[in-house]
């Protein structure tokens, strides 16, 4: 079987700030609506753009893929631009991300089905 080429479905740019968030409350479709098109969301890549206030270097947002919400002491700690990619099915719907810097930052999200 030759490679499939990834397709990205949805494009989406979203405002995160300190309020934990999951990849289906940035989706245009509701929570149900989301697990039941999740068959074609197979991988997710995330791109966080900082806050132009935000402090060289710093820790800007916390994630887990896992189904728990980050804290401002727990969680992956991810900086300016660092690139966030979420490989499968159950991690995209457990996928939980919030900055913890105070300010809002930007997140640029890309759904593929592959």
């Amino acid at each position: 079987m030759g490679y499939i080429n990834p397709i990205c479905f949805l494009n989406k740019t979203e405002t995160l700030d300190v309020a934990v968030k999951s990849l289906d409350t940035f989706k245009q479709f509701g929570v149900e609506d989301f697990r039941n098109v999740a068959g074609d969301i197979k991988s997710v890549q995330m791109v966080l753009e900082p806050n132009a206030a935000a402090a060289a270097n710093a820790i800007l947002a916390r994630y887990w893929q896992t189904g728990v919400d980050p804290t401002l002491t727990e969680g992956i700690p991810v900086r300016a631009f660092d690139k966030i990619a979420v490989n499968s099915v159950l991690d995209v719907i457990s996928f939980r991300i919030m900055a913890i810097d105070g300010l809002e930052h930007t997140l640029q999200i890309q759904y593929f089905n592959y």
